[in-house]
């Protein structure tokens, strides 16, 4: 859950009227009854509500479980519910089966909302983020104010204590709320709970690899021979407090290793300061080590990302495959031994086979559960959208609105007409990220209607006929297509197929074939309107004179060299920002209705100018023999 989720839901229970303390079933009850779940029960009686409530509890608890046991479970349970209607007939049967049919057809259809399973989670997570506080708070004060040495983090501390038949966080005093073990509903509430709470501690493969290494490596450095072990398992998570200068309020949460390392600040809305509480026995050598390693991912972080981004626009997963190119860097580089050594150990799994669990975070919940590979939520193994709210990708452009820009952005055309002579390149043709085992694609912005439609773009499997993953991109969003995701098929399986939604097109733009070339450093795509271009990086930047008229240094009774200078002073910075250069330049377009790949657009390029050639060759000959081009132009000598 988000670090700030606590305050969004503060608000909204501080107006909720706690003068008279209410039972959990209650509250529960209440909440089903006026969320989308609620129309389930309208005709039923308070027994039989109850016992949907319970079913309803139990396909919640179900989709924790796994990503594959939810959709089995939905169909078991719809299954026994059509044989009871068949048996039965009752009221209560025929709700149950049509909750259960719309639960199985909303999972069917791959979204990322499951409401059967949103509704309680959202129930569950207010009181798992005020007992997280809670416990939090109660840590520091039974430790000195420090995070303790073998801290499991909130979630798994707070389920061992479920575990362990403490139950006392199960009273809610912020809510008012009691909870009482004789109900039925609240012991199906407590399963749940536990469910989610092992979910939240598991974490994904990723994280649980890269917390053991880390763990051990600190363990590695604080249980020395000669001294008394520290800690088995080393804590790599951390509490963090959160205060104002001026107030006694305060706010509770966690970061890991990882994080710590990797943002600039941890600072959240709301708080004027933050406290990481570690381990006292960290204070010595752990923490010197980590803000050495924290400065030195900082430093080289540019050279390992785009140059307007930094470590803080980027997702865990995202910093986690930043951290394995500064871990090679390292090694290269032969910097000391120590933070090679440590940098190896908490990345390498990143190159291990099989081991490569999602590269970039897509937002999806745990909500879009599936069984089988390609469930709803593995399509962030391939896919990241970034979008940029002042359509920065690499560049930060001044957007002109003009006349002249919007004839040239609304058309399919790469070029504007030669007479018009502007170029489109980042003011509404985007350049995308060149990066070896990355295709980047980008969207341009048209400033017509087609700016408020969506491209769907989708991986087509052909020797399964599977659809297996689509993704939507807008206007001024990048999309990027990893290679290193990819390794379990062959590109010439996979084709990649680009849609336009736009209800007064509504048609194919392209039917890319796969290549390994794509992914060779130097190619991307661009949508621009309703057309589909390969693109390639220039090996040395162009200067643009015409760009330059913007910011005062026009072409006009100038040389290049003086626009440079011009710029130089005006920007008063040496190194002028890529902006001013052409940075990329059309291989050809992929037509619609036509199946084809990078190679045979290129091959396809070059015929095409082979044959300018060879017809220019022809004219100039045809001119020779004719005479033409000779003498002062007044005969035919």
């Amino acid at each position: 859950m988000p670090k700030n989720f606590f305050f969004f839901i503060l608000a909204f229970l501080l107006s909720i009227k706690t003068a008279h303390a209410s039972s959990l079933s209650d509250n529960l009850k209440d909440h089903i009854y006026s969320s989308e779940l609620g129309v389930y029960h309208s005709s039923l009686n308070n027994e039989e509500s109850e016992e949907l409530l319970l079913k309803q509890l139990e396909v919640a608890n179900e989709c924790t479980v796994s990503p594959g046991y939810c959709e089995h479970a939905i169909y078991s349970l719809l299954i026994t519910a059509q044989i009871k209607v068949r048996e039965t007939g009752s009221t209560l049967a025929q709700q149950e089966l049509l909750y259960l049919q719309d639960a199985y057809t909303q999972l069917e259809q791959g979204g990322e909302n499951l409401t059967a399973f949103d509704v309680p989670l959202s129930f569950v997570n207010i009181r798992i983020s005020l007992m997280k506080q809670e416990l939090l708070k109660d840590i520091l004060i039974a430790n000195a104010q420090a995070t303790p040495i073998e801290f499991k983090g909130a979630y798994a501390t707070l389920l061992k204590e479920l575990e362990s038949n403490q139950f006392e966080r199960l009273d809610i005093p912020f809510l008012s709320e009691n909870f009482n073990f004789e109900n039925n509903l609240s012991r199906a509430y407590l399963l749940l709970l536990q469910s989610i709470l092992s979910s939240y501690s598991q974490g994904n493969i990723l994280s649980l690899q890269m917390n053991e290494l880390m763990s051990s490596t600190i363990a590695e450095t604080l249980n020395k021979p000669g001294r008394a072990v520290r800690c088995e398992n080393c804590t790599t998570s951390f509490i963090v407090e959160y205060y104002n200068d001026y107030s006694p309020i305060k706010s509770f949460g966690e970061t890991s290793v990882a994080e710590f390392v990797s943002k600039r600040s941890l600072a959240i809305e709301g708080f004027d300061n933050y406290r990481i509480a570690f381990p006292h026995y960290y204070v010595r050598e752990i923490i010197p080590f980590l803000l050495g390693l924290k400065t030195y991912v900082h430093e080289n972080a540019p050279y390992f990302i785009d140059r307007t981004r930094n470590l803080n626009d980027l997702s865990d997963n995202e910093r986690l495959m930043v951290f394995k190119e500064i871990k090679d860097a390292i090694k290269s580089e032969g910097v000391e031994l120590s933070l090679s050594s440590i940098a190896n150990m908490t990345f390498r799994w990143l190159t291990a086979t099989g081991q490569m669990e999602s590269l970039l975070s897509s937002g999806v919940k745990l909500a879009s559960l599936r069984s089988g590979q390609f469930d709803p939520g593995s399509h962030n193994k391939i896919f990241a959208v970034n979008i940029f709210t002042n359509v920065v990708l690499k560049k930060i452009p001044r957007i002109l609105e003009g006349e002249v820009l919007r004839y040239g952005c609304s058309r399919s055309e790469w070029r504007l007409p030669t007479v018009l002579y502007m170029l489109l390149e980042d003011r509404c043709v985007f350049t995308p990220t060149f990066k070896k085992g990355v295709f980047s694609i980008t969207a341009s912005t048209t400033f017509h209607e087609q700016d408020e439609s969506e491209y769907v773009l989708s991986v087509y499997h052909k020797p399964t006929n599977t659809t297996l993953f689509s993704k939507t991109i807008s206007n001024k969003q990048e999309i990027r297509l990893y290679r290193a995701a990819l390794g379990a098929f062959s590109t010439k399986d996979l084709i990649l197929y680009i849609h336009n939604n736009n209800p007064e097109v509504r048609e194919d733009i392209a039917s890319i074939q796969l290549s390994d070339l794509m992914f060779e450093t130097g190619f991307g795509g661009v949508i621009k309107n309703n057309v589909f271009y390969f693109v390639r990086k220039l090996k040395t930047p162009e200067f643009n004179q015409f760009r330059a008229e913007d910011y005062g240094c026009p072409f006009v009774q100038r040389t290049k060299e003086q626009q440079i200078d011009c710029l130089r002073d005006t920007l008063n910075t040496h190194r002028l920002p890529s902006y001013f250069y052409k940075n990329m330049e059309s291989i050809g377009p992929a037509f619609s209705g036509l199946h084809t790949s990078l190679e045979d657009i290129i091959k396809s390029e070059d015929r095409a100018k082979k044959e300018a050639e060879r017809l220019a060759i022809e004219e100039l000959v045809e001119n020779a023999l004719s005479g033409q081009g000779w003498g002062s132009g007044n005969g035919p000598y």
